[in-house]
């Protein structure tokens, strides 16, 4: 995550509040947060591919991230600053993307670790294959996948289906707002909307009606939008 202008209020599960700024890189989060932001925040967010984090922290243990989080400048030094002053000066979002390109494929190279073939079946996991044929195909036991994907990912081979189900039947809501929680249970392979809702009162504390009424609101701030000139 970048915050560009002002900060954020970071609200975590335990109460605890905190003010963060500029770069974050967040681990698997598997507890609720809340964000607090002022009028004039700009926010940039990252998404990775499975084992991005892990090359792109050379090496780090990922599972060591969990609930958790590291600060960008304390990880990547003053460039980082440097990153968050070209643009804050831009809403050119092909200048953005460059600026970001550049930025993160200097620290891969820096970083130098190569590819294999267990990571990279980590990388391109199919939704529903199973865990068994999973570790076959990585030429691993299952024991050692699940050291694997710790390592890589930061959970288990299961929790990590289960939050992948459950971020994709989030991001569908959010894109289509007017699809029922019912037909996308069913269209992400949960069993019924119950077991949907077992997994929204895990990751997020609430039901899915209270998520309803924010991401309703949050669609009409977003059509409402309008980029500053």
């Amino acid at each position: 995550m970048l915050y560009l202008g002002s900060s954020v209020e970071v609200t975590f599960e335990n109460k605890k509040k905190e003010k963060k700024k500029d770069m974050l890189i967040i681990g698997p989060q598997t507890t609720p947060v809340s964000l607090c932001f002022e009028s004039n925040h700009r926010l940039i967010a990252i998404e990775l591919q499975n084992i991005g984090q892990y090359y792109l922290l050379g090496g780090c243990p990922i599972h060591t991230l969990i609930d958790s989080h590291l600060e960008g400048d304390a990880v990547f030094g003053n460039p980082v600053k440097e990153l968050i002053d070209k643009l804050i000066e831009t809403n050119d979002l092909e200048k953005i993307k460059k600026e970001l390109d550049q930025f993160f494929l200097k620290i891969l190279n820096r970083n130098k670790l190569k590819t294999n073939r267990s990571d990279m079946l980590l990388n391109e996991l199919p939704q529903n294959i199973p865990i068994a044929a999973m570790a076959l195909a990585a030429g691993k036991s299952i024991r050692q996948l699940e050291r694997l994907f710790k390592d890589r990912i930061g959970v288990s081979p299961n929790f990590f289906r289960k939050l992948r189900r459950f971020a994709t039947a989030y991001k569908i809501k959010e894109l289509n707002p007017n699809q029922t929680w019912t037909q996308i249970a069913y269209s992400c392979g949960y069993f019924d909307q119950m077991h949907l809702i077992k997994d929204f009162k895990t990751f997020l504390g609430h039901n899915p009606s209270y998520i309803n009424q924010m991401l309703n609101q949050q669609y009409q701030e977003y059509t409402n939008y309008q980029i500053p000139q």
